[in-house]
């Protein structure tokens, strides 16, 4: 494809197409990564609830009419902890999984490269410096699956969008 013949619609395409063979790749590594955004989304919404619960329950009615919940301190603090470690569980989980993600997959494309590399003529390696070669297997790798990384974190944003129109 020539420069001429790059177009929105063919960026997109093409960027979606190897997004998707990355996501082919290694499915569980990304299946993980996206599960803990998705839990990490819904313990932001999930505490939202429990601190309107905590804030009508127990906060104003003690400071409308004096009056002291202390049946429901317990469960309370149970809540907004379980929502705290539901959070914890989601940040490690989508963080571990996308770096794990993201790594793996700069490993086989750097190993794919570097395999079509040494399946080239000698003459072609003499025009090019040392810097280009490590550049071709190294930087080129690392911006080619740069987009991988906050994928899964994009992916919870767009749980916690929805859950947030739908709490409205």
């Amino acid at each position: 494809m020539s420069f001429d013949q790059l177009t929105p619609q063919a960026v997109l395409r093409d960027g979606l197409s190897l997004i998707g063979r990355f996501v082919r790749g290694h499915p569980k590594a990304f299946a993980l990564s996206v599960a803990g955004s998705i839990l990490f989304a819904a313990a932001i919404i999930g505490s939202s609830l429990v601190i309107g619960w905590v804030t009508d329950t127990l906060i104003v009615p003690v400071l409308d009419d004096g009056v002291s919940s202390d049946g429901l301190l317990i469960p309370a603090a149970a809540a907004i902890m379980a929502i705290a470690f539901a959070k914890t569980v989601g940040i490690v989980a989508r963080r571990s999984a996308a770096a794990w993600f993201t790594f793996k997959t700069r490993e086989d494309t750097r190993n794919t490269l570097v395999d079509r590399q040494l399946r080239l003529r000698m003459s072609w390696f003499n025009e090019r410096t040392t810097g280009d070669l490590l550049a071709v297997a190294d930087s080129d790798t690392d911006q080619a699956t740069s987009v991988l990384h906050p994928l899964p974190y994009a992916t919870g944003v767009s749980v916690l969008l929805v859950g947030s129109l739908v709490m409205i």
